[in-house]
């Protein structure tokens, strides 16, 4: 089973990020990385789901999804201002 390892140049340029975020992300415990020596590595399938979670996150709220499973119509409000 050979597996692709990303050096986080690789993955930053994947992302069009720096690897000041990446570093961010690993450190946040966001992104799963490993030291392999003095080098952090990622693996490339760790940065594709990476990746897929935050498309899905980001295209679940912009359609109303919000935090604790409700759901809301575009535009609508947790409370109504009459009230």
């Amino acid at each position: 089973m050979s597996e692709r390892l990303l050096t986080l140049g690789e993955a930053a340029d994947r992302l069009d990020c720096s690897t000041r975020t990446l570093r961010r992300r690993i450190r946040d415990g966001s992104l799963p990385a490993f030291r392999d020596g003095g080098l952090v590595r990622l693996r490339e399938v760790d940065l594709d789901r990476y990746v897929a979670a935050n498309v899905t996150r980001a295209a679940l709220i912009r359609s109303g999804v919000r935090a604790a499973g409700v759901v809301l119509p575009t535009g609508a409000r947790l409370w109504d201002a009459s009230e």
